[in-house]
């Protein structure tokens, strides 16, 4: 028997019915909704759209219930709000995994007021942590999440989340992070319990407010009062604190139509301080720094088509360079610097298969030292020009199409290849086709697209002109050095035309812009093929017609130094670089080499990759024979799924040169086939710990786990 009603369909056994309290009650029921089943001994219907069962299960997946489920001795169920579970007893395959006395669970998309899942986590140092989270729901625009934790044998503690949405592109978000913390000792990695606490913190507030669409602001602030917590909070810290430093960060922009301006400011803590509580005072701050850009104008322009055009702009910033407590020592480290940049660019149009663009540049850099009795000034200026040809050619080979052909015409084909066939094998019978069967069969065809374009580019310089103090001119002009300790605030401060010569990999591999003459090849083979479109879809016919995927690539790229005049040809070649890759049927390989001629050293890297349906893998190697000592680096990764279900995957990191391995993972994702949960173990260890995490993913309400890939 059944009771249908209008959101839900209650089957049973048999139904007791009560004309006069209209009360309903099923035996031996299940009942069905489009996005969840409850099935127990005794379901009740005490109200209208209200159930309630006894010894009753509630899942979300209909085709298989024993996949998993929440047991409950009551359970209460009101359509389209909520699940109330009495004695909740989770169960995956049967088996009971976790115990909660009361659990309450969502039917409905609106947000409300209550108890989230809880988290918990296990660490070998620190113990078992809890924390459970409650939402408060404190509007349409607002809410806020507070969890009381449980440290494990760091005490007690808590984490607060506060968003709030304004309008469009107008929020704020709050984060907070709170333990009194019972093993802390400063600056030491104490594992035992200390007989006190110790109150601990980490604050995090973003906001985004755009006034107007011209007219934004942005600021970001983050606080922590000991950076210890790093160390010991680091499942949390870690996916907080990003840099090396922290502190805040502000941002008010406004772009017009003809220019745009900028101001932004920081003031940072360095967590690079030997104390964890030291604020680091001789920190360098930018406080401000603001920019202006002109938007290209075009005072010229000749031909039909515009094929010839002059673009004239300007771009400039006033930075101001600020330590908190002054301490220079041998380098500056207060500054106020003005960079004005006016440049100008000539493009000239396609001319059949060639187009060329000529940009110019003058940049000037004025600094002012305020806390300098003597050369209290320095500035630098020269031009910088950059010449391009381009001649750019291509192919196309055949048409890319979707046919609805007559299945009669596949058909004779077939016909007169079975004749030929029967001629040599008398009495074969063709092979069966269900497409055949159909009035049409579709037939896609694919085009493909060679695209050939040689470069010749000229980097210029002009000799940079310096003039005053001669201590920053020392400063900045050692190139054997890092950046940092080179005693530059940023990239602007260095030479010009010899950042080649830093010490980084960003550096080192690119073209020497003195003056250089670097000629390119590049090649690219792109396949384009035809997509279903549906013709009743708005707006999205065209441009879902087509799919495009790179089948394969090669560069070469070769620059001429012709700054020295003293030496031969051969040491004039700048870095040799080719790159190439190649994709085909799930299977890649790509590479790149940079080879510099002048010492016969390499920057290598090589990747490998293959997928199937049950197997694949991917490998890096990396050569690095600028480094000391020579970086030999190989990474891999190896996946395997003998059933749909079950996902094994390790990623491992070899340093050839110390013959050991720098970092491993081992993965275990398993989730039934109809995707209504998902369980992930993961093992990893690397030079400084190991580390056990597992994530359990309950579909609740919609099926969102489409595949295995989406865990």
């Amino acid at each position: 028997v059944r009771y249908v009603g209008s959101e839900m369909t209650l089957y049973g056994s048999e139904i007791h019915y009560n004309f006069l309290t209209q009360k309903l009650d099923v035996f031996d029921s299940r009942l069905v909704t489009e996005t969840y089943v409850v099935l127990g001994k005794k379901m009740s219907k005490i109200g209208e759209g209200v159930f309630f069962g006894e010894d009753a299960e509630y899942t979300t997946c209909r085709d298989c219930p024993e996949s998993w489920s929440i047991l409950g001795r009551k359970v209460h169920v009101t359509a389209g709000e909520y699940i109330r579970i009495t004695h909740a007893f989770i169960k995956s395959k049967g088996v009971v995994v976790l115990y909660l006395p009361y659990v309450v669970l969502p039917i409905k998309k609106k947000r409300e007021t209550g108890l989230l899942f809880p988290r918990f986590g296990i660490n070998f140092n620190s113990g078992v942590r809890f924390q459970q989270p409650f939402f408060w729901n404190m509007g349409e625009h607002k809410d806020m999440t507070i969890a009381p934790a449980s440290w494990g044998g760091r005490g007690l503690g808590q984490s607060l989340e506060y968003r709030h949405h304004f309008g469009e592109k107008r929020w704020l978000e709050m984060n907070t992070l709170q333990s009194w913390d019972g093993k802390y000792i400063e600056n030491e990695n104490n594992t035992t319990s200390t007989g006190s606490t110790v109150f601990r913190h980490y604050s995090e507030f973003e906001n985004q407010y755009y006034f107007s669409p011209n007219f934004s602001h942005y600021v970001y602030y983050d606080f922590i009062n000991d950076l210890d917590m790093l160390r010991d909070y680091e499942q949390f810290m870690g996916q907080k604190v990003l840099g090396s430093d922290l502190g805040v960060d502000q941002h008010l922009n406004y772009t017009g139509e003809l220019f745009n301006w900028s101001l932004e400011s920081s003031f940072k803590r360095n967590q690079l301080v030997r104390s964890s509580k030291t604020f680091d005072h001789q920190y360098i701050q930018v406080m401000p720094e603001l920019h202006f850009a002109t938007v290209p104008f075009t005072p010229i322009r000749l031909g039909g088509d515009e094929r010839f055009k002059l673009l004239v702009g300007f771009e400039g910033a006033l930075s101001h360079f600020k330590q908190n407590h002054r301490f220079e020592g041998s380098f500056i480290r207060n500054a106020v610097r003005v960079t004005n940049t006016p440049y100008a660019t000539i493009e000239i149009a396609k001319l059949g298969p060639f187009q060329a663009t000529a940009k110019n540049y003058f940049q000037h850099q004025y600094y002012h030292f305020p806390h300098r009795e003597t050369q209290t000034t320095f500035k630098k200026y020269g031009t910088h020009h950059e010449t391009e040809l381009v001649l750019e050619m291509e192919k196309m080979f055949g048409i890319t199409s979707w046919k609805d052909v007559p299945a009669e015409l596949v058909i004779r084909e077939e016909e007169g290849k079975s004749k030929k066939n029967t001629e040599k094998n008398l009495g074969e019978v063709p092979a069966f086709k269900n497409s055949l069967t159909k009035e049409t069969v579709d037939i896609k065809q694919s085009s493909y697209r060679h695209k050939m374009d040689y470069r010749l580019k000229h980097y210029y310089i002009s000799q940079q002109k310096t003039d005053g103090s001669e201590v920053f001119r020392n400063q900045i002009q050692n190139p054997d050095e890092s950046p940092r300790s080179q005693g530059v605030f940023d990239s602007q401060d260095i030479i010009r035309g010899r950042e080649n010569e830093l010490n980084y990999l960003e550096a080192r591999t690119g073209m020497p812009t003195s003056n250089t003459l670097e000629f390119q090849w590049n090649n690219q083979l792109i396949k384009k093929t035809p997509s279903y479109a549906d013709p009743f879809a708005d707006g999205r016919y065209l441009k879902n017609n087509f799919g495009y995927s790179s089948l394969g690539s090669f560069s070469i790229s070769q620059g001429l130094d012709f700054n020295p005049t003293d030496i031969k040809f051969a040491d004039r070649l700048t870095r040799l670089a080719t790159s190439g890759s190649v994709t085909l049927y799930s299977f890649g390989l790509s590479a790149s080499d940079y080879y510099f001629h002048q010492n016969g050293q390499h920057i290598t890297t090589f990747n490998l990759s293959r997928g199937w349906s049950m197997f694949g893998f991917a490998t890096t190697l990396t050569y690095d024979s600028l480094t000391t000592p020579v970086n030999k680096i190989m990474a891999f990764n190896v996946y395997v799924k003998p059933f749909d279900t079950l996902h094994l995957e390790t990623a491992q990191a070899y340093d050839i040169n110390q013959g050991l391995f720098t970092g491993r993972t081992f993965s275990l994702f398993y989730t039934p086939t109809n995707r209504c949960w998902i369980f992930d173990l993961t093992y990893s260890v690397n030079q400084i710990q190991k580390q056990i995490s597992f994530n359990f993913a309950i579909n609740f309400n919609d099926n969102q786990f489409t595949s295995m890939n989406q865990r």
